[in-house]
């Protein structure tokens, strides 16, 4: 997530008397705190030593202070100095406060009290002209006030917010002659404190925006949970607030609710779903990363509460009720395999009363559509694992992210055609060319694993929904599907 702040802010032109610490890098320092004894001569030895002692690299026993441990690694040190500077600083600014944004060294003519004190700058300096980072030994200054200005700010950090951004369109302590440019400052992040002010509803913890869903205007940020934009945040003491590639989530349980139905809705819209395959569709959206937080409060939605909530969307009652009737697709099942909810069973087990599961295959494909979360990686690779074959495709949404698929060397994985079906198929060819078809009413999870266990294909555990695996000929199969299969 990117967060941008805009606001424009007066400045103050000024010249001042400061002292200042400037991080620069020495590389001679650097050499001697990693090899004292290059320098042979000891009593030039020790008054090196007293010298870094007053820049605090090293403690009075002589040993390396955490600056000097910096210092060797880095070779940067931080250097004291003090005269007469040009600047121009952020005035009064309600976060910022008085912050330095451009600095130069003027001649160390006049005497402080030829200027009045000012006793307000911020520590950090936030210097646009030289590349060097600045700090304030003495936040007290001597200034000279030349003239004001006024300046428009773009502030801006990205997730995990360890550094800011600021940027400005004009150069404000250029000379008459020379041309004005755009200046950016980066430095360590000040949004960071910020952030539950600047955005409240946001979720640190999980890294999204819980919004209302009536605000949530896009189809594609509903199914998504993804705003590329997000302009609808609060004003913060005088910056606007713009986010950018933010993760959504609902606001709380009413609106989770209102956004799952949708999701529902949506995919009732472009399938026919018997009372199965309703709850399974139920299932995998009230698990997605969004809903955590609400998975187990969610009520439960049935086909039937469901299609009276919607008999006046014509498609979407139609796809429910349905398949309770007569299924429009007309699949012709030759044998079926029920496993009850409640039963012990291994992926492998389940195969072995499925099929033959002795004989090598020349092909073993498995469709499924929402093959998403690590754990459902986990469990296809596992159930693929039961099968003899050296040809193995899974077919699902390459669009998400496969860190586990990624990692395998035994399946292939496809992405899904155009208009993919909701059912799910596995396909098995043998070597004489024969195919043996089947679909069945849940995706994969139908096994229950607890997190952090290493799933594999002999592994039994309990079976939290009942599944029905159907065999079918050929000729039912999806054309898209048969398309993919053939091709390959």
């Amino acid at each position: 997530m990117k967060i941008i702040l805009n606001k424009t802010l007066p400045v103050t032109i000024a010249t001042a008397y400061l002292k200042l610490e400037k991080e620069t890098k020495r590389l001679d320092i650097q050499q001697f705190l990693q090899d004292q004894n290059s320098i042979k001569d000891p009593i030039v030895r020790n008054r090196i030593r007293e010298y870094l002692k007053t820049l605090g690299l090293l403690t009075d026993d002589g040993s390396l202070s955490s600056k000097g441990n910096k210092a060797k690694n880095s070779a940067l040190v931080n250097i004291k100095e003090e005269g007469k500077y040009k600047v121009a600083f952020i005035d009064n600014d309600m976060v910022l406060g008085n912050r330095i944004i451009e600095l130069q060294r003027e001649n160390t003519q006049n005497a402080t009290k030829e200027f009045k004190q000012f006793n307000n700058f911020k520590d950090r300096v936030w210097n646009a002209i030289e590349s060097e980072n600045y700090s304030l030994t003495h936040n007290n200054a001597y200034i000279e006030i030349k003239n004001k200005d006024k300046i428009n700010i773009t502030w801006q950090s990205e997730t995990p917010f360890e550094k800011d951004e600021l940027s400005y369109e004009k150069e404000l302590l250029r000379s008459k002659n020379k041309q004005s440019k755009s200046k950016k400052i980066s430095d360590e992040s000040l949004i960071d404190a910020y952030i539950s002010e600047i955005i409240p509803d946001y979720d640190r913890e999980d890294g999204r925006l819980k919004v209302y869903f009536d605000n949530v205007q896009h189809n594609d940020q509903k199914s998504r949970f993804i705003a590329n934009h997000w302009n609808k945040c609060r004003a913060w003491n005088g910056y606007s607030i713009k986010l950018q590639d933010i993760a959504l989530k609902p606001y709380d349980l009413e609106n989770a609710t209102k956004w799952r139905d949708y999701l529902v809705a949506e995919e009732l819209k472009k399938n026919y779903c018997s009372n199965d395959e309703f709850k399974n569709v139920v299932s995998d959206i009230e698990d997605k990363d969004a809903f955590s937080e609400f998975k187990q409060a969610f009520g439960k939605l049935t086909s039937d509460d469901f299609a009276k909530e919607y008999h006046k969307e014509k498609v979407i009652f139609w796809h429910l009720t349905a398949p309770q009737d007569l299924n429009p697709n007309e699949k012709i099942f030759e044998n079926t395999l029920s496993i009850q909810e409640g039963e012990l069973y291994s992926y492998q087990e389940i195969v072995n009363d499925l099929i033959d599961s002795y004989i090598t295959y020349k092909l073993v494909t498995y469709y499924d559509r929402y093959i998403l979360r690590d754990i459902q990686q986990q469990k296809a690779l596992a159930f693929m694992d039961c099968f003899d074959s050296k040809n193995k495709t899974i077919i699902t949404n390459k669009k998400e992210s496969y860190k586990n698929f990624s990692q395998s060397n035994q399946v292939k994985v496809m992405d899904l055609p155009t208009k993919p079906p909701h059912d799910r198929y596995l396909i098995l060819e043998k070597e004489n060319g024969d195919m043996i078809c089947f679909t069945m009413t849940n995706s994969l999870d139908y096994l229950h694993f607890n997190k952090n266990t290493n799933i594999t294909s002999k592994q039994t555990t309990t079976v939290k929904q009942t599944v029905t695996f159907s065999k079918i000929g050929i000729q039912n199969l999806p054309e898209n599907i048969k398309n993919l299969v053939k091709g390959k």
